[in-house]
């Protein structure tokens, strides 16, 4: 039994393996936010979850077209993007959509 158990086949398996952790509970709820048919700058590790968009950018790409970013906020705030208000902050991910 405890061969079984300590089998690297049987422990890669377990929930703790493939569930989701706060920062991508967080990074999905930020998602689902973004109205669906706006262009998007986004963190690259999103870029699949949002692909079907007309316009979806790998941040910091395409800013100047984009309506809304979600990125890491340590990474948002070192760019500092200018003409965006910060609508949401979650577990390290920042929310963001053009100003006025």
């Amino acid at each position: 039994m405890s061969v079984v158990l300590a089998a690297r086949t049987v422990n890669e398996l377990g929930v703790s393996k493939w569930s989701l952790g706060p920062e991508q509970r967080a990074a999905h709820a930020l998602m689902a936010r973004v109205p669906r048919l706006v262009p998007v700058s986004v963190n690259e590790r999103l870029v699949p979850h949002l692909a079907t968009r007309e316009e979806c950018y790998v941040f910091p790409a395409g800013l100047q077209r984009a309506q809304w970013v979600l990125d890491v906020e340590a990474i948002v705030a070192r760019e500092q993007v200018a003409g965006f208000e910060v609508v949401a902050r979650e577990h390290g991910w920042a929310l963001l959509r053009r100003g006025g």
